[in-house]
């Protein structure tokens, strides 16, 4: 759980700053690779239950649950290791499955978008775009297919969510990210 005066995200944003100032010494997907297990941390902590607990241990969702400042800081936190993730990602030019595997943890993980704000589909098109622009400016055969099956899957998620009471937006939101994503990969 997090701290009880300092509130839930404390050893994680201890954690971050751990990453930013440690040298990386397996480089750009070292580093990536730790950013993934944050966003996927940060994802579990929206929840409104989160899938795990500790006996006699009070968890975040018991601790902080429906607070709508605990919610904002942490999408405010997935926002900034999202930018974080994406700066590392297309800064690595030569390690387009680093981006790819962002991607994919992003949108099988995170909400696209909610209310006004869509900031998740512009992580997910900078993601994209960073696999797409590998080094020579060509998608590799194993990076084409790859995507072709996350457009593939944004379709799917886009049907499913579309019908679904209080999920159009992210239904919608994952459509037209897979046909933009298709258009580019023409």
């Amino acid at each position: 759980p997090g701290h009880p005066e300092h509130g839930p995200l404390y050893l994680v944003n201890g954690l971050l700053n751990v990453i930013d100032k440690h040298p990386w010494h397996g480089g750009a997907p070292a580093k990536a690779a730790a950013y993934a297990e944050f966003i996927a941390l940060i994802c579990t902590y929206a929840q409104p239950k989160l899938p795990y607990c500790v006996a006699a241990v009070d968890g975040n969702d018991v601790l902080f649950g429906k607070d709508q400042a605990v919610e904002e800081e942490l999408n405010q936190t997935l926002a900034n290791i999202s930018k974080d993730a994406v700066e590392t990602a297309v800064g690595a030019k030569s390690q387009p499955a680093l981006a790819l595997r962002l991607l994919n943890l992003f949108l099988t993980t995170a909400e696209l978008g909610v209310g006004e704000n869509t900031r998740g589909v512009t992580v997910a098109w900078q993601l994209f775009k960073a696999v797409r622009e590998s080094p020579g400016g060509r998608v590799g055969g194993a990076e084409r297919k790859a995507l072709e099956k996350t457009v593939a899957f944004c379709e799917r998620v886009g049907e499913r969510m579309g019908g679904r009471r209080g999920h159009v937006q992210g239904g919608r939101l994952h459509a037209e990210l897979a046909k933009r994503m298709a258009a580019a990969l023409k």
